[in-house]
This record gives C-alpha cells, structure tokens and sequence, in this order.
C-alpha cells in the first residue's frame, strides 16, 4: 500500500529514524516505481526514463543550458546577458558580489558559491524546513512562514565577516558559524566541505 509506506516514512523522519525512512520510501518505490514525493524526499529527479540523483540532473541539464547562452537565475534559466543585469541590481541590494540567485518554495538565496552547491544546499534546506513544519506544526499548530527566508550564501569567510560587520551582526569567536539574525530576518550561512560532505553552521543571532 503506498500510503502505508510514506505514513511510515513520515513517522520515521518524524523520530529522526533516517535509515527507516529510507526503507520506506524505497519500498514505496517498489510498488509505486514511478512515485513522485517518494523520489523527491530521496533527493531524485527524472531525467527522461531514469530517476537520478538530482545533483547528477541538474548538472546535465546544466550543462545543456549553459552550451545555448542561458544561465540560471530565481527557478528558471534565462539568456546570460538578463541575468547579469539582474544580478548587478542584487549585488547593489545586498552590498556584496552575488555570483547566482536561487529561489525555493521557503528561501531567497543569495550565493557567492557555484551554482550546483547553491542548489544542494537549497535542496537540504528546503528539506529541513519541510520537516520542521511536518513535525512542529502538529504540536505548535504552526502556520507556513508568509514569503520566503532570505539567505545569504558566502563564497568565503572574509566575504561573511565583512557583510555581517556592516550589516551589524554581533560575531563571537572567530566567526566560524552562520548566523540568523532575526533583526533582518536573513540567514548568514558559512559553508564547511569536508571528507563528510557540506556542513552548514547556523546560529541563532
């Protein structure tokens, strides 16, 4: 039955039981091959017959755009020329060089990062903020956030530093962490790639 199988996986992300959930949504996709929420929480997209790791299609697709003049901006590709327009407009908004914009049904990205580690990591944030509502709002009867949350993705720590200095962010330490500042109601990430993967730091400001 596939709604037996995302009801347990649900409950298996609501417990944080993460290979549980896997199990589930895997065997959701065995009954269901074609199971599109199933794919999507699994971090797969569809390309053509195939369902890949998203990372995988958005690099092809990517790769597509780019070879006929596009580049990627908001949640659509647009030819370059309009999209540089539009990020100089973000640049002087801001107050720092923004290399790609990246638009999710929660968050406005502003990254200094390449554009398939911006949308990684809009992918696991969008992801956490799904759970959070998926978990929270049945005990706190939380209401969806009304726009999305401003982000701001730094290529590198001097960039983060300089931005929060001017925008009056308190740093402690040595400013390692991503802040959120709830005054603005933007969210200062810094990004850690390790042997692990992508670490996001996030502290409450």
């Amino acid at each position: 039955n596939p709604r037996g199988w995302l009801a347990l996986a649900d409950f298996a992300e609501d417990h944080l039981l993460w290979s549980r959930r896997t199990e589930a949504l895997r065997k959701l996709i065995a009954v269901d091959p074609d199971n599109a929420e199933a794919h999507a929480r699994l971090d797969e997209a569809r390309l053509g017959k195939e369902w890949l790791p998203v990372e995988e299609v958005e690099a092809r697709e990517a790769e597509s755009h780019q070879s006929r003049g596009l580049a990627y901006y908001g949640s659509k590709w647009l030819p370059s020329q309009e999209v540089s327009k539009l990020l100089e407009a973000d640049h002087k908004a801001v107050g720092w060089k923004v290399q790609f914009r990246v638009d999710t049904p929660h968050l406005r990205i502003y990254s200094g990062r390449p554009l398939g580690v911006t949308r990684g990591i809009a992918g696991l944030l969008e992801n956490e903020i799904a759970a959070y509502y998926r978990f929270y709002g049945k005990v706190w009867r939380l209401e969806p956030r009304p726009g999305p949350f401003t982000v701001y993705l730094f290529s590198d720590r001097d960039t983060y530093l300089r931005v929060a200095k001017a925008k009056g962010i308190p740093i402690e330490g040595d400013g390692d962490a991503g802040k959120y500042h709830s005054s603005s109601q933007i969210l200062f990430v810094s990004v850690v790639e390790g042997a692990d993967g992508v670490t996001l730091n996030v502290e409450g400001a």
